[in-house]
């Protein structure tokens, strides 16, 4: 890091670890993607990995469902 851009498209179970790890890196205005987390597929850490991100003041997330789904997430500074 830093980082301002990152896409995740591993191991669907470590999402939300991977995230996590990340996060300290990602500069404020960055953003965080994650591939194939449509409602379908949200088993394997998915689902998990969705609440978190969307349970954070400081990250604004988006979630496009159209093909496998993608979600994105900008890193707001903090309160």
């Amino acid at each position: 890091g830093p980082f301002d851009f990152v896409f995740s498209d591993a191991d669907k179970n470590w999402y939300k670890q991977y995230f996590i790890d990340v996060d300290p890196k990602l500069e404020v205005g960055g953003c965080f993607t994650a591939h194939n987390i449509r409602m379908g597929r949200r088993g394997g850490g998915i689902q998990e990995f969705v609440e978190h991100v969307q349970s954070l003041p400081n990250y604004k997330t988006t979630i496009d469902s159209r093909g496998g789904g993608v979600s994105i997430s900008y890193k707001k500074a903090k309160n």
